[in-house]
């Protein structure tokens, strides 16, 4: 065992003082950096909770509150993570800071839509150009009110922070989409990448995924990555964006016609990773005497999947490049 490596596991997708802890510890290391040093950083999706450092009162029970219910209300990631980025002392561009006057390179595979390096685990060694202001912005936005101990701090505008720091994109969707088109390819699918960055509500994004494949030819296959948000009501059930998106277009897809929505890192907000929909799905429905308007109404996808087994079960894959889609024309 070496006896120099120091290994922190931590916890995801809510913080903890898990977290809280490694994270002093790395901003401990980093302190002592010298300009002589060279310091590797891999950042990558989940990034963002596990820096998580806070100015009390605030705690990480309080972030998870604001977590949620950020995420109840429909936002999106980057105006979540201008958030993030203003409530600890590790992000937006701060492990920089930390490692100063150290050479840093940052490895960062993006779990982000458009692979915005800013917003991809809140930016810890990217200068930071949102405000204090913003991060309230967002709140009034989205009419956040359980929240409370909130303790906002500004993230580091100085340039000389960043001067010796190179930020690399080492992996994201692309290369997702890149080997899955192949692979279609090679089943004899007439392949498209259709879109790199989708977003809006998953329900949205599905139905417009099967009026698309209404009128493609036989053997089609379309590929898509990004991430689709669900607006929740304060009562729900479980599931996650890509099994809302399964459930959402299942009545809508012709017999020949397949969509799975799924988390690349194999983890939906649950431990299904998506959900398959074609026709074999609604012969299951049928089989269970399920009614879909009603496990959509109450957000019950994990539920509905789960009776039906038609999940998609991939345990964690150990990578995480934003949500992808496969929909297929038979």
């Amino acid at each position: 065992m070496p006896t120099k490596i120091e290994t922190y596991v931590g916890s995801h997708p809510l913080p903890s003082e898990v977290n809280e802890n490694a994270t002093k510890r790395i901003i401990e290391l980093l302190s002592d950096c010298t300009e002589d040093d060279l310091v590797l950083m891999l950042i990558s999706g989940g990034g963002s909770t596990l820096l998580c450092l806070h100015t009390a009162p605030m705690t990480c029970f309080d972030e998870s509150t604001l977590f949620e219910e950020l995420t109840a209300r429909g936002a999106p990631i980057r105006d979540i993570n201008t958030v993030r980025k203003h409530i600890s002392h590790a992000r937006g561009g701060n492990l920089a800071k930390a490692a100063y006057p150290a050479e840093v390179l940052s490895l960062i595979v993006s779990d982000v839509p458009g692979n915005d390096m800013n917003v991809i685990a809140s930016g810890p060694t990217i200068l930071d150009t949102s405000t204090v202001a913003e991060a309230r912005a967002v709140l009034d936005t989205y009419g956040v009110t359980a929240a409370t101990n909130i303790e906002f701090l500004e993230t580091p505008k100085e340039q000389m922070y960043f001067e010796r720091v190179t930020n690399l994109l080492f992996l994201s969707s692309k290369n997702a989409l890149e080997a899955m088109r192949s692979e279609a390819e090679k089943r004899g699918y007439a392949a498209a990448i259709a879109d790199e960055q989708f977003d809006g509500e998953a329900h949205d994004t599905g139905r417009v995924i099967a009026q698309m494949l209404h009128g493609a030819p036989e053997k089609s296959a379309f590929l898509y990555a990004g991430e689709s948000t669900v607006t929740l009501p304060s009562h729900h059930g479980a599931g996650g964006r890509n099994q809302e998106m399964a459930l959402a277009v299942l009545e809508a897809l012709h017999d020949d016609e397949l969509i799975l929505p799924f988390a690349s890192d194999g983890h939906d907000n649950t431990d299904h990773a998506g959900a398959i929909a074609d026709a074999t799905t609604r012969a299951h429905t049928l089989e269970q005497n399920l009614s879909i308007p009603d496990f959509l109404d109450g957000h019950r996808a994990y539920d509905f999947f789960t009776s039906t087994n038609d999940a998609l079960l991939t345990g964690y894959t150990g990578s995480n490049v934003s949500d992808l889609i496969i929909a297929l024309k038979k």
